[in-house]
């Protein structure tokens, strides 16, 4: 997570990243232990069954992959930091590793917030 301010906090900060509990909340309900399937994967109806068996917890996104997965992150997390730091602070990209070699970066449509 890359975050941007125009101006620090009281503390000198531009995020506290003590408060982004929220965020790994978000992401362990999201992303971890689960099984990612596109909406539109021609196995769909074959994979969902193993749901029944509750061999594997899914998750039917739209899309799937790094970059589809940092947009998602992106689009969840940005209004909620916008909107708790009353607009002093915008989230600015996210990346999402697939392993150590690489990563897929979205960031804020509109380019920086910051003049």
């Amino acid at each position: 997570f890359t975050f941007e301010a125009a101006t620090l906090d009281e503390r000198n900060w531009v995020y506290d990243f003590g408060d982004c509990k929220w965020i790994k909340k978000y992401l362990e309900i999201e992303f971890d232990h689960r099984l990612a399937v596109a909406k539109d994967d021609p196995n769909l109806e074959r994979i969902l069954h193993t749901v029944y068996q509750e061999i594997a917890d899914i998750n039917v996104m739209d899309d799937v992959g790094c970059e589809k997965f940092a947009e998602k992150v992106y689009n969840y997390v940005q209004p909620k930091v916008y909107t708790d730091t009353k607009g002093r602070v915008s989230l600015f990209s996210v990346e999402v590793f697939e392993h150590g070699a690489n990563s897929a970066v979205y960031q804020n449509p509109y380019g920086s917030s910051v003049i």
